[in-house]
């Protein structure tokens, strides 16, 4: 149960991201997301039509992503309608505040602490703070030595550098996925399959954390019925991460309606009603060679 705190570049990134990457068995999603933009909903709405569209957002399909996404417009933080809707929520775990700057995520971070606090939660609380503020605040107590426990994470162009990710093991592992069903060439070319195979190996990487097919196996050591569960898993996962790039669906699953101009696809379905030769592209991404 997340709670992000300013839909601003950092926080609209991080709510597509959490979409996908928290497609689990055995795990649901929830994010509650605030800003003080009244048109905020609007705009998500405009730019990913399908993720938090009322027939995907919020219901249980089989074979299909599943999450519930609440955006919270015209509500501020600092005020008092915020901490109201704040109190509805009982089951936080996670909050990430990103803001308009420094000072701002700093001070809200630490009031999130004592919101929750006054209603017996301790959810992990994330900010987005430059690196040397990060280091002086990180250890930040109050006068009985109570630690506030909020992780200042960086700013974003530091943290999320090319030497960090780019240059980095991920973009091995996302080749690898990527040229178990294509060739080599466009990982390189094109930023959406390159995009594409980083969100796999990162969901990869989520599922071994969880526990959850972790260490793909070659098909001859896993039986039908698990082939299937994992692939379907992945399907799962592929229709978050295309919602959150805008994608919907084409209204047919002819291959022939997909049009990347329009960002429409044929496979926006349900992991059953695939044709065969799409479901064993999700195999062999979840399955070694």
């Amino acid at each position: 149960s997340i709670i992000i705190v300013g839909v601003g570049v950092i926080g609209k990134l991080l709510l597509k991201a959490y979409a996908w990457y928290a497609q689990m068995y055995g795990y649901y999603l929830k994010i509650n997301a605030f800003d003080s933009d009244e048109l905020v909903e609007e705009k998500l709405a405009h730019e990913f039509p399908e993720l938090i569209d009322e027939r995907y957002n919020g219901r249980e399909v089989f074979g299909e992503a599943q999450y519930d996404i609440t955006i919270h417009p015209g509500v501020a933080f600092g005020t008092r309608q915020f901490d109201e809707e704040i109190k509805k929520i009982k089951d936080v775990t996670f909050v990430f505040v990103s803001m308009l700057g420094d000072e701002v995520n700093i001070s809200a971070a630490l009031d999130m602490r004592l919101q929750f606090e006054r209603i017996g939660l301790h959810p992990v609380i994330n900010a987005v703070v430059n690196r040397d503020k990060e280091e002086f605040f990180k250890d930040a107590t109050n006068y009985k030595a109570q630690r506030y426990e909020v992780s200042f994470i960086g700013d974003y162009k530091e943290l999320y550098s090319y030497k960090s990710i780019i240059a980095s093991d991920l973009e091995a592992e996302a080749l690898s996925l990527h040229t178990a069903k294509y060739d080599e060439e466009p990982f390189w070319k094109y930023e959406y399959c390159y995009l594409s195979s980083c969100a796999a190996s990162i969901h990869a990487h989520a599922k071994l954390y969880c526990g959850i097919f972790g260490d793909a196996r070659s098909k001859e050591e896993l039986s039908e019925e698990k082939i299937d569960e994992i692939a379907r898993l992945e399907h799962m996962r592929w229709n978050a991460w295309m919602r959150g790039e805008g994608y919907v669906y084409s209204g047919s699953p002819d291959p022939k309606s997909r049009n990347d101009l329009a960002k429409m696809h044929h496979d926006l379905i349900p992991y059953d009603e695939l044709s065969d030769s799409d479901k064993d592209k999700d195999v062999k991404i979840v399955t070694k060679n």
